[in-house]
């Protein structure tokens, strides 16, 4: 386990928190979900921004890798490969659980998928 040091007033916000809320939640899961969700706004941001600068080179990346995946890096192609296997295999060995843009480039547009929420009715 690491040990993370937290400035006093935030500590005390934590702790007043997890007293005084419903669920008598522990300062140590506030803290943990906390990050949690920290962390997954950045790498949704991350992802966007990769989107972005895939969008933008889209022209070039037809040229080069046609058919391909590619993977997007601070706004670079850091590795490409037509079987997806060997290439997440070789991007993960690379850069671990860092967020990275895997894409095949294709030149048609991307469709929008919708997903409609089952309900129940009663009868």
């Amino acid at each position: 386990m690491n040990t993370v040091t937290l400035r006093t007033d935030i500590v005390e916000q934590i702790k007043n928190l997890a007293r005084y809320s419903e669920s008598q939640t522990d300062p140590d899961e506030i803290v943990d979900r906390a990050l949690r969700h920290y962390l997954r706004e950045m790498r949704r941001q991350k992802l966007r921004r990769e989107q972005q600068a895939f969008e933008q080179q889209k022209t070039e990346l037809l040229t080069k890798y046609f058919g391909e995946y590619v993977a997007m890096h601070e706004g670079k192609v850091i590795d490409h490969d037509r079987d997806l296997r060997v290439f997440n295999s070789r991007v993960f060995k690379r850069l671990g659980r860092t967020t990275v843009l895997h894409k095949k480039v294709m030149d048609e547009p991307e469709r929008d998928i919708m997903f409609r929420s089952p309900r129940l009715e009663q009868g």
